[in-house]
């Protein structure tokens, strides 16, 4: 099982934060989608794809890039 969450600016939403705390300790692995630095959430999260850019639209199409390729590499993984 796993969750994500994603944010183009350094600012965590405090809902993101309490989400990816909560899942660490469940023992659910988490991925953060992050911009700029990597904010707080580079700090709680198991793995940060951070795309340093403090340009919102380039920080969008590179998440949505990288989380096709995601979902693509599971399908062939998994036969589908």
């Amino acid at each position: 099982m796993s969750s994500s969450g994603a944010s183009t600016s350094s600012k965590m939403h405090k809902g993101a934060g309490f989400t990816l705390k909560t899942a660490n300790n469940n023992g659910i692995k988490t991925i953060a989608f992050t911009g700029n630095n990597g904010g707080d959430a580079k700090k709680i999260a198991d793995l940060t794809i951070n795309i340093p850019s403090n340009e919102t639209p380039e920080i969008q199409e590179a998440h949505t890039m990288i989380g096709h390729f995601i979902c693509r590499k599971v399908e062939l993984e998994m036969n589908l």
